[in-house]
C-alpha cells in the first residue's frame, strides 16, 4: 500500500473511531438525568413563602443546588393559602415530572400521592408510607429540645418566650420540645448547685392560619408583651414574622432564638442560637440519590444538623453561648432517651 494511501486509510479510521466516540457519549448522556432540562423538578413551598429565611428558604437552598449541579429543568409554586396549596398540587401532578418536592402537612399531600400512584414526591416534614412518596421526618422536638436548653442555661429572669406561627403539629411538637428541653437542663443545673429562677413559659401565636406565617406587625405586637413582662428570650418559630423578634430583641437589649436557616446574622449580638433540622443536606441528599440510584418511596428520620447537636454556633453567637452548652444538650439528648425507652418498656408490658 502507498504511503499516501495508508495516510488517508488512517485519517478514515480514526475519524470513524471519533464517530463511534461521539455516539456511545451521546447515547449514555441521553441515558443520565445530568443533561439540560432532562430531570424535570417540581417544588411546592410552604405558606410562608420561599423568601422566609426559614424553613422554606432552606428547602429553595437545596433546590438551587440541586438544579445548578445536575442542570434540571424547575417549576415552582408559591401558595398563598391552603386551596391554592391544594390547586398547585394537582397542577404539577399532572404534567408528568420527575419528582415533586412538597412542603405541607401530609394530610394535603396523601389524596393527590394516591390518585397518582406513578408520580413521585418529597415530603417536607411528614410521615406518610406510600410507594410513590419519600417521607423527610424532621426531629423537631430534639432539635427544638437543644435550644430550649441553651435559653434555660442563659435566662436571667427564668422568663422564656416562644411565638409560633399558628397552631398546627409541627408548632406544638416545637414548643413541647422547647419547654422539656428548658426544664430537663434547669433540673440538671440545679442538681450540680447552680442557683437559678425558675422557668416559666410565656406561648403566643401570631394568628390562627397560614397568613401568620408573614406577619410582623403582629409579631412584633407580641415580642413587646413578651419583652415588657421580663422575658429575656423568645424563640420565634413563626416564619418570615420573626424578623420583627429578632428586631424587637435587639430594642429591648433582650436574646431570641431563630429556626431552620443560620440567623444569628440578622440582629447580630441579640440572637442567641439557631434551632437546625438539617434541611436542605437532608433534602439535597435525596434528590441526588434519585438521580443516582432511581426513586424508592420510603419513611427518613432526618438526623439533626451540626453533628447531631441541632444548634447554630458561628461567630455572630459565639460570645453569647453558655459555657458548656454542647455537653449540656447532649445530656438533655441522654434523659429524654431515656424516658422514650422508658415508655417503650412500659408498652410493652
Amino acid at each position: 500500500m502507498k504511503k499516501g494511501m495508508m495516510v488517508a486509510f488512517h485519517r478514515k479510521a480514526v475519524v470513524k473511531l471519533l464517530l463511534v466516540a461521539v455516539l456511545v457519549f451521546a447515547a449514555a448522556c441521553e441515558e443520565s438525568a445530568v443533561v439540560e432540562g432532562k430531570f424535570r423538578l417540581g417544588v411546592i413551598y410552604g405558606l410562608g413563602g420561599s423568601s422566609d429565611k426559614s424553613f422554606n428558604e432552606a428547602i429553595k437552598l437545596a433546590v438551587s443546588r440541586f438544579v445548578r449541579d445536575y442542570r434540571a429543568s424547575l417549576t415552582e409554586r408559591e401558595p398563598r393559602e391552603q386551596q391554592e396549596l391544594q390547586r398547585f398540587l394537582e397542577e404539577l401532578a399532572g404534567q408528568g415530572l420527575d419528582c415533586i418536592v412538597v412542603a405541607s402537612d401530609p394530610t394535603y399531600l396523601e389524596p393527590v400521592a394516591l390518585a397518582h400512584p406513578d408520580q413521585h414526591f418529597i415530603l417536607v416534614d411528614g410521615e406518610v408510607e406510600l410507594d410513590n412518596v419519600i417521607a423527610l421526618s424532621l426531629d423537631s422536638r430534639r432539635a427544638a429540645a437543644a435550644v430550649g436548653a441553651i435559653a434555660a442555661m442563659t435566662t436571667k429572669t427564668g422568663r422564656l418566650g416562644f411565638i409560633g406561627a399558628f397552631e398546627n403539629r409541627s408548632s406544638r411538637r416545637v414548643l413541647a420540645g422547647y419547654q422539656e428541653g428548658a426544664l430537663i437542663a434547669a433540673r440538671l443545673l440545679r442538681e450540680e448547685g447552680m442557683e437559678l429562677p425558675e422557668i416559666e413559659f410565656l406561648t403566643d401565636f401570631v394568628g390562627s392560619g397560614p397568613e401568620a406565617l408573614n406577619n410582623p406587625p403582629r409579631a412584633e405586637l407580641l415580642a413587646r408583651k413578651q419583652y415588657s413582662r421580663e422575658v429575656d428570650i423568645i424563640f420565634a418559630f413563626c416564619g418570615k414574622s420573626a424578623e420583627a423578634v429578632f428586631l424587637m430583641a435587639k430594642n429591648y437589649n433582650r436574646l431570641a432564638i431563630g429556626s431552620d436557616l443560620n440567623q444569628n446574622w440578622i440582629e447580630r449580638g441579640h440572637i442567641l442560637t439557631c434551632m437546625l433540622r438539617n434541611i436542605t443536606q437532608s433534602l439535597y441528599g435525596e434528590l441526588e440519590t434519585i438521580i443516582n440510584a432511581g426513586f424508592t418511596g420510603r419513611l427518613v428520620k432526618v438526623p439533626l444538623g451540626n453533628g447531631g447537636l441541632g444548634f447554630y454556633v458561628d461567630k455572630y453567637n459565639a460570645e453569647l453561648m453558655p459555657e458548656g452548652a454542647e455537653a449540656m444538650v447532649r445530656r438533655v439528648f441522654g434523659e429524654m432517651d431515656e424516658r422514650e425507652a422508658e415508655l417503650l418498656a412500659e408498652k410493652g408490658q
